[in-house]
């Protein structure tokens, strides 16, 4: 697979769903019009495309961009901390929930090299906030004093956009874009976590919760395009 390491502090102008102050996604992308659906925040389809034929998936390492406000401060003092070590953690955690997610249907196998039949998963991560939480780390600052953390290592994701695209590995051509945003300040996300500020959630836990709504609208997708 290609490994891609960019870090960016930037903000992405298309985030939906949880953040009503940024704008609706456009009716169409590149010339792919919006799919009906109701399970991701966006899907782009190509007009005459044929997903059925697909039954492999070269799924490349996901891009990381951070939220222009990252790190937040509480306090004096950061709650994110390395992000070359983050960038690492979410690229084993995406890869492994993506992983098994397209794989759990039997119809996809992943693949390492481009093939007739292999569509390109490429996947940006974007306006991502998030913080590690190293093993000896008993507690760290919050804008609410101090808070405990849970035993262990993790990383704790508050807010993220993923943007895939799917392109025939062959020719490049792309055949299909979802989108999904997810917040941790979103009234249907929210739990009550003594230890945590309230909007901090375990990134391994989103991403096993998103990975199988991408799967599923994918395998729906190959089967209304056969």
């Amino acid at each position: 697979m290609g490994m891609v390491l960019r870090v960016c502090v930037v903000g992405m102008a298309f985030l939906v769903g949880g953040c009503s102050s940024h704008p609706p996604l456009p009716e169409t992308w590149e010339g792919l019009p919006l799919y009906p659906q109701s399970v991701l925040d966006a899907v782009y389809l190509r007009p005459d495309a044929n997903l059925g034929k697909y039954t492999e998936v070269l799924l490349e390492t996901a891009t990381v961009e951070f939220d222009r406000e990252w790190p937040r401060a509480a306090n004096g003092r950061p709650l994110s901390n390395d992000p070359e070590e983050i960038i690492a953690d979410i690229h084993e955690l995406y890869s492994r929930s993506f992983s098994e997610a397209l794989q759990s249907g039997g119809t996809l196998k992943l693949v390492s090299s481009p093939g007739p039949y292999a569509l390109r998963l490429s996947t940006a991560i974007g306006e991502i906030q998030v913080y590690r939480q190293s093993p000896e780390a008993g507690r760290f600052s919050t804008a609410m004093g101090t808070a405990y953390s849970p035993a262990g290592a993790g990383v704790y994701v508050g807010d993220m956009v993923l943007d895939s695209t799917l392109t025939d590995s062959i020719t490049g051509a792309t055949v299909v874009r979802l989108v999904q945003s997810w917040s941790g300040r979103d009234p249907g996300t929210y739990v009550y976590q003594p230890a945590m500020p309230y909007w901090w959630h375990d990134t391994a836990v989103v991403f096993e919760e998103l990975a199988p709504q991408f799967a599923a609208t994918l395998d729906s997708l190959r089967v209304a395009t056969p």
